[in-house]
């Protein structure tokens, strides 16, 4: 086994840094954990997570940790699966052929990723059918490009959380093939800054599946919307682009929307070129802060390092070590 050298200097589809985290132990015996209680080996020899387990801490932009091992046993684990988690959950199928890339010289783990990535292409295909009309509104970022393009600024009702992994293994399989098309990666770029709402950088409109209802009813996820600000930080940074307006317009939005609220709220809606609190049951803070920490972290590298001092404004310790290590990792990575 051959370590890249400095590997934490140029990590994932970002190329971001990584801090010096201590190596988590040898993975022996069966079951097995590695972070936390859902990632690991259960008695049988198989991942331990569900296709689509909520909690944790596997969703994670990056790693910091060099136990090589572990990362070889979880990723073969993780590609054996008979399910693979759904889209929402990409991340953890992908994420250790991401770390295995990242930290060891084989051929396995940029094979796995081009796999992975090929997989959410071909789903979410560029060249995907486009119908608009009753009962059926294609699930792919040609669809979504096409709408945008005939009613731009006002969103769309699409999965942020499941394009923006989409948008984020498709970089990361970008950087390794240098080679390979930049077609999706463009059409995505190009796609989120026409359905942006402008002032605010909305990219979605549509109601909480996940809980409560809102007022009003149509609101965006800040939790989602993290997700995929920080894969277009990541693409337009591979593909030599300018970050995009709509990701820096959204993080001052959601400064300023949380300044007012007094913390990072989970559902929010553009009004008169503002972000808004919607009220309603369903509302609570973000789990994530938006990814705020890990945002601002990526803007410094990628963007202007102002944004590294804004950094740690919305976090706040959650009560799990692990978690709060994790929502710093890109912060503490250029601090």
């Amino acid at each position: 086994m051959i370590l890249r050298p400095n590997w934490r200097l140029n990590t994932g589809p970002g190329n971001f840094i990584m801090p010096v985290d201590p190596a988590f132990p040898l993975m022996q015996g069966l079951p097995c954990h590695r972070e936390d209680s859902q990632v690991g080996i259960d008695a049988d020899g198989h991942d331990i997570g569900g296709i689509g387990d909520g909690g944790g801490t596997g969703i994670v932009f990056g790693n910091s940790s060099e136990d090589p091992e572990n990362i070889i046993l979880m990723e073969g684990v993780r590609h054996a699966r008979l399910e693979y988690y759904n889209w929402e959950h990409f991340v953890r199928q992908f994420q250790y052929a991401i770390y295995r890339t990242d930290m060891i010289r084989d051929t396995i783990g940029p094979r796995r990723v081009i796999q992975y990535a090929n997989l959410a292409r071909t789903f979410f295909s560029e060249t995907g059918p486009v119908f608009f009309g009753a009962g059926w509104y294609p699930d792919n970022i040609h669809q979504y490009h096409e709408a945008a393009l005939h009613n731009p600024g006002v969103g769309l009702p699409w999965n942020i959380r499941e394009i923006g992994w989409a948008g984020y293994i498709e970089t990361m399989a970008c950087k390794v093939d240098p080679n390979r098309s930049r077609a999706w990666l463009q059409m995505f770029l190009s796609t989120c800054e026409m359905a942006a709402i402008p002032g605010t950088g909305q990219l979605s409109s549509g109601p909480n599946t996940g809980g409560g209802p809102t007022v009003p009813v149509n609101v965006q996820y800040s939790f989602h919307w993290g997700i995929c600000a920080h894969a277009a930080i990541c693409a337009a940074r591979v593909l030599h682009q300018l970050t995009p307006l709509w990701v820096i317009e959204g993080m001052e939005a959601l400064d300023a929307c949380s300044t007012q609220a007094g913390a990072v709220m989970s559902f929010l809606y553009s009004e008169g070129g503002i972000l808004k609190v919607a009220q309603g049951s369903g509302q609570h803070t973000d789990p994530a802060y938006g990814w705020w920490t890990t945002n601002c972290a990526a803007l410094a590298q990628a963007y202007d390092p102002s944004w590294k001092p804004r950094a740690m404004k919305w976090f706040a310790p959650t009560g799990n070590p692990e978690q709060d290590r994790k929502f710093t990792l890109l912060y503490r990575g250029i601090a």
